[in-house]
């Protein structure tokens, strides 16, 4: 069920190097209302290992500690306590980037209509803006010990810069982590 998971997660075009250029971060969650209960019923936690064959740009050892880093810093806030083996629930996390485009074009009419002159011909101008971008998301699971299932996802999506060094992006993967557990554990 855990290699389920992370195939799972590879296919749904997972998580960070977000570095926000800007651009404001989307944050969503999603869990099962069923298992709200058992959810704050948790206790303890560990890390899911690393499922390797994803995308190393964003999938790599310094985006990994970061989001560890914190993620361990936010749950130790909320009373959980991360241990060795088995705990409650299993933590796990996931990245992607794709690239995407926005196209604008504006179409702006000079001098055709009724004037003061009358009517007549005018010039037509049409101008097409091409904006070029990568998205960053960032997913982070929570799967349940004890039946081995997701029982919640929350993902943080951004504009990123791929090629940011890891002072930039550092910042905004704390940002995504804290913004995405804030809502760990769901309301009963």
């Amino acid at each position: 069920m855990i290699r389920t998971l992370h195939a799972f997660g590879a296919v749904a075009l997972l998580t960070v190097v977000l570095c926000g250029c800007g651009a404001s971060m989307n944050i969503d969650v999603d869990y099962d209302p069923a298992t709200v209960v058992a959810i704050g019923a948790y206790e303890t936690y560990s890390w899911l290992p690393d499922p390797g064959g994803r995308d190393r740009r964003v999938n790599n050892e310094f985006v990994g500690q970061q989001v560890m880093l914190v993620a361990d810093a936010v749950l130790a806030e909320k009373g959980y306590r991360r241990v060795e083996g088995d705990g409650d629930f299993m933590l796990g996390w996931h990245a992607g980037l794709r690239d995407g485009m926005d196209v604008t074009t504006i179409n702006d009419y000079y001098g055709y209509g009724y004037s003061r002159w009358g009517y007549g011909g005018g010039v037509w101008v049409s101008d097409t803006y091409v904006d070029e971008y990568t998205e960053g998301t960032l997913l982070v699971d929570v799967v349940d010990a004890e039946r081995n299932e997701l029982v919640w996802r929350g993902s943080a999506e951004t504009r990123v810069d791929p090629l940011a060094m890891p002072e930039d992006t550092a910042p905004v993967i704390r940002d995504a982590v804290q913004r995405i557990l804030s809502d760990f554990p769901p309301d009963r």
